[in-house]
């Protein structure tokens, strides 16, 4: 019977995803995860993550709301994966602005080096490890 409830609540997360939004194209494959970029109702764009593992953060990171990292829209889980919808961050990863050589001041990298650090000790305070951090994963927000 838990195995047919929890095939059920994929369902209806799959469900309610495809009724939501639209998705314009996969940004990134492995055999853990799907990341796909996708519409909202209203145009907006957000991003859908299919990863095959349970038990991650993602729960809580919405309930403690938009701050360092995209806000979690949405989230379901059964007890071998996890849906996450996203916000979209329009930017550059620190990945990207490496390989075209766009620097940052000395100044500049130490503000956005504080700013990571006060995000992780967020989430460190939370019990929450990120275990993946990596240039491609740091993105510099695009404002205005």
């Amino acid at each position: 019977m838990d195995k047919q409830v929890d095939m059920t609540s994929a369902h209806l997360a799959e469900e309610y995803i495809q009724n939501k939004y639209e998705k314009v194209r996969l940004l990134h494959q492995t055999e853990k995860a799907e990341v796909w970029l996708a519409t909202d109702t209203t145009g907006s764009f957000v991003v859908i993550k299919y990863i095959k593992l349970a038990n991650l953060p993602y729960s809580s990171l919405k309930a403690m709301g938009k701050s360092l990292w995209p806000e979690v829209i949405y989230c379901a889980e059964d007890e071998a994966s996890t849906i996450v919808v996203e916000e979209f961050i329009n930017g550059k990863s620190f990945e990207e602005l490496l390989e075209s050589k766009r620097y940052l001041t000395e100044t500049r990298a130490r503000e956005l080096l504080l700013q990571f650090c006060d995000g992780l000790i967020m989430l460190h305070r939370k019990g929450i490890i990120h275990r993946d951090i990596k240039t491609s994963n740091i993105i510099l927000q695009y404002v205005g």
